[in-house]
């Protein structure tokens, strides 16, 4: 995997926003992936549009030709890693 798309990513390529959809025939999907964080904020907003139907259609097609990584077992790499940036001084 080379590429870890963000749901603003995401939603401009549903769009067709930034020529995302040549860029994206440019790469190989298979080289693409979401976090499940992604794919929840995905559906969140699908269900808060104004048009649920036709938004989960995209994102459960969208969803079936992508790499979709878990995220329960990066939680406590996270946590320690905050603590450790904190220690630094980094608070982000």
């Amino acid at each position: 995997m080379k590429y870890l798309l963000d749901t603003n990513i995401c939603i401009h390529l549903f769009r067709g926003k930034f020529n995302l959809i040549e860029k994206f025939q440019e790469i190989n999907l298979d080289d693409c992936a979401i976090s499940e964080i992604t794919l929840a904020e995905l559906m969140f907003g699908a269900e808060n549009s104004s048009n649920p139907k036709k938004n989960f259609k995209i994102i459960d097609s969208f969803s079936e030709q992508i790499r979709i990584l878990p995220i329960f077992n990066a939680i406590q790499i996270y946590a320690s890693e905050k603590v450790r940036l904190r220690k630094k001084g980094k608070n982000d």
